[in-house]
């Protein structure tokens, strides 16, 4: 986690592949099945220059014929905000996000450093490792440790989600509570702005509202 995280090129391309990985795993932390999302929203905190932004981020998901989803997002934050409608299918609801990023660089800027920081969990889930309490995995390069450990599960609508911390040597960085169901976790707090972006102190994401089909 070194300072090019706050490149846009960087977290564009990270979020490319972060989508792709946890498309082909259903199991890996991030999957997402549009069948089972009815609605959701977040409440979003973003310290930025000094200032407080809060706000949030919702989807509605509408079954529209089969392997039809017609999908609604809005979003807010401090005087920004935005909406848009779209159809998607369930073979093709990864394209979503991209609709979601690419047409309002507000919604871009707070949602790619989360996929970003759950790309960091990828090599964990190709070495077989699972996401549970007591799990522990630190490596260190260019003088830099990064350690991800699983210190607390809990239950939050219905599902057992597990509190993921990422330590930059050894200081916390991000702190994520995460099930395996949903494109973000349920809690997500970035206190590293390396990570977000020129600007930007800290950003702090909090699943309100969910409800399933």
């Amino acid at each position: 986690m070194k300072k090019v995280w706050g490149s846009g090129l960087i977290i564009l391309l990270v979020l490319v592949i972060s989508l792709i990985a946890f498309a082909q795993d259903e199991m890996a932390p991030g999957g997402f099945n549009i069948e089972k999302i009815k609605h959701q929203k977040y409440l979003i905190k973003q310290v930025e220059d000094g200032k407080t932004n809060e706000g949030y981020l919702t989807m509605d998901v509408t079954p529209k014929e089969t392997d039809k989803f017609d999908v609604k997002i809005d979003f807010k934050l401090g005087e920004q905000e935005f909406s848009n409608s779209f159809t998607t299918s369930k073979s093709d609801s990864e394209n979503m996000f991209s609709k979601l990023f690419f047409s309002n660089p507000g919604t871009m800027a707070v949602i790619a450093p989360v996929l970003a920081v759950q790309l960091l969990l990828l090599p964990v889930t190709l070495m077989g490792g699972e996401l549970k309490e007591g799990f522990k995995w630190s490596s260190k390069e260019g003088g830099e440790k990064t350690t991800i450990q699983v210190n607390l599960s809990e239950e939050r609508f219905g599902k057992k989600a597990y509190w993921i911390e990422i330590l930059k040597n050894d200081k916390i960085a991000v702190r994520m509570l995460m099930a395996k169901e949903g494109p973000l976790p349920f809690v997500v707090d970035i206190q590293d702005p390396e990570i977000i972006g020129e600007g930007q102190k800290s950003l702090y994401l909090e699943l309100k509202e969910m409800t399933l089909n």
